[in-house]
């Protein structure tokens, strides 16, 4: 890939499409378990910026030059996603027609199936069914999906993953996102919600690289609370640490 790079200027793009075994062959690593199925492995890169180096201008001068005016961009392009988070929010929920309720976290939801009086409380294993949405949706208009615990979906998305469990998902209170945890605490046992959480009660300004998930991205997630587990008898409850930034 990098040798063919030399052939492109800004605004050019290609695709590229790795077969796996020779990647392998090649690398002395074995396939990536998420692509064990698959032949191909296919990156689509588009060139933003090429930075000149001057005639007799030194490496080091250079690399010092280019590592400011990306440091630079990088910046800039944070600060245009973090403006951007509050109309994102805005036109999501007015294309969606949503009658959306706030908490003074700041979550928007609208409960679609209330669920029983039995609400997860602190040291229960709630099972859930879930699906998150990157915000806004995709040009041809469907959701842009980056995650579910639902196979039908993420087969329907092109998200699916041989290696996943497609299957109600165990959760505890404090073991995911703020925003996430704060949703599902509001329906009972049989009870389905559908959430907007924004940046500040997601990932925060890092983002969820791994996922897709940019910095400062409100996420739209639909849950559903399939079962509520109580703790039995004389169990321990290991503490919880958080797996994403906290507001």
């Amino acid at each position: 890939m990098n040798d063919v790079l030399y052939l492109f200027g800004e605004g050019d793009s290609a695709t590229f499409k790795l077969n796996l075994d020779t990647m392998a062959k090649h690398s002395g690593q074995p396939k990536p378990p998420a692509n064990a199925k698959d032949t191909y492995m296919v990156f689509t890169v588009k060139i933003e910026k090429v930075l000149k180096k001057a005639a007799g201008e030194a490496d080091t001068t250079f690399q010092k030059k280019a590592q400011e005016f990306f440091q630079k961009d990088y910046q800039a392009t944070i600060a245009k996603l973090k403006d951007s988070e509050a109309g994102k929010i805005k036109k999501f929920v007015e294309d969606n027609n949503l009658k959306t309720q706030t908490t003074a976290s700041g979550l928007q939801y609208v409960i679609n199936t209330p669920g029983s009086a039995q609400k997860p409380v602190a040291g229960d294993t709630i099972m859930l069914n879930y699906t998150g949405k990157l915000l806004p949706k995709k040009a041809n208009g469907k959701d842009n999906i980056f995650d579910t615990s639902i196979e039908s979906v993420a087969k329907e998305a092109g998200k699916y993953n041989a290696m996943a469990k497609y299957a109600p998902r165990p959760f505890t209170i404090g073991a995911a996102i703020p925003g996430f945890d704060e949703a599902y605490q509001l329906i009972g046992k049989g009870g389905k919600i559908t959430v907007i959480i924004p940046s500040a009660l997601g990932y925060g300004e890092g983002g969820q690289p791994q996922a897709g998930i940019s910095p400062f991205s409100p996420l739209c997630f639909e849950i559903e609370v399939v079962d509520i587990k109580k703790p039995t008898a004389g169990a321990t409850i290991a503490p919880i640490t958080p797996t994403a930034p906290v507001k």
